[in-house]
């Protein structure tokens, strides 16, 4: 069974230039040209009254968000647009979130606040972030991270963000290609969702019809 590599970034506040820890794209091999959809796939040459539009589902362009306020289901246009092409990025403030209904390659599928301390070092908060999304990767995909297609990246404190009291960590799953929908089992977009067997359908009872009595 080939091992499996992680992606790895780190926050840091929006307010401030402290930059510490480095990040690294361990994996590089998805192709992500058509992560930003120029066209609407509905149009159609027959005219379509307006009245039965609904424009809240037509959001294509993903919108700027601080990653402080991500939250679990948040899904990301591209999140290799995060490394501008390198493999290393040294911090990360705002990220392109976008309605799960339309193509990304990224998704929030997991939250945990860090205890509280001292700051425990890049090696060992990399190394907690990292567990902590493996450990909660089948419960929300519905299939072990060895056995998907998928990949992991998370956000980690800085040293100097966990100063301002930052502990998240947020865990997000990554396509290898454009997907729409959420990627978590049960959601619709789970690779690990299995199709649901239909039960099979109770047989009604046939009720005879009482004979007719013989005639007197």
């Amino acid at each position: 069974m080939n091992a499996r590599r992680l992606l790895t970034l780190a926050l840091s506040l929006p307010a401030a230039a402290l930059l510490a820890s480095c990040a690294t794209l361990m994996s590089s091999d998805s192709e992500s040209e058509t992560t930003t959809p120029t066209s609407d796939s509905s149009e159609s040459s027959t005219p379509v009254e307006s009245t039965t539009e609904e424009p809240s589902t037509e959001t294509t362009t993903a919108e700027e968000q601080d990653v402080f306020d991500l939250s679990v289901g948040d899904c990301i246009e591209d999140i290799e647009t995060i490394f501008g092409g390198a493999e290393m990025v040294d911090s990360v403030t705002q990220v392109g979130v976008i309605d799960c209904a339309q193509p990304h390659n990224a998704e929030v599928y997991y939250a945990e606040d860090l205890p509280d301390g001292e700051f425990p070092g890049v090696e060992a908060l990399t190394t907690q972030s990292e567990q902590i999304c493996l450990d909660n990767f089948e419960s929300f995909t519905g299939v072990p991270y060895l056995q998907s297609e998928l990949e992991i990246t998370y956000f980690h404190p800085t040293d100097q963000s966990w100063r301002y009291g930052d502990r998240a960590t947020s865990c997000m799953i990554v396509s290898p290609e454009p997907v729409s929908g959420s990627a978590g089992a049960g959601a619709g977009g789970g690779e690990g969702e299995a199709p649901a067997e239909e039960a099979p359908a109770e047989e009604t009872p046939v009720e005879e019809a009482p004979a007719e009595g013989a005639g007197i």
